[in-house]
């Protein structure tokens, strides 16, 4: 990412939570590939982690893939 566009997402105060998606959306797409790689469903891997494929975050309901980013400011949404 460059520097610029890291300055611009600090001052508007995105550059956290920018973060913490872009992080959320690489540990689940790594978690997807090596699933695939080893042909493991998500009811194997709920087992293997000693939970259940029903406890999810109510964001990705049925999906390992992080939901939309949003703005925490209302200013940076878009008009519908």
């Amino acid at each position: 990412m460059s520097k610029r566009f890291d300055d611009f997402l600090e001052q508007e105060g995105l550059l956290g939570h920018c973060t913490a998606v872009a992080l959320k959306r690489v540990i689940a797409w790594q978690i997807a590939q090596e699933m695939k790689a080893q042909n493991l469903a998500k009811t194997a891997l709920a087992k293997r982690m000693h939970t259940s494929p029903q406890t999810r975050s109510p964001r990705t309901p049925g999906s390992l893939n992080p939901a939309p980013l949003k703005s925490p400011d209302a200013r940076h949404q878009p008009a519908p």
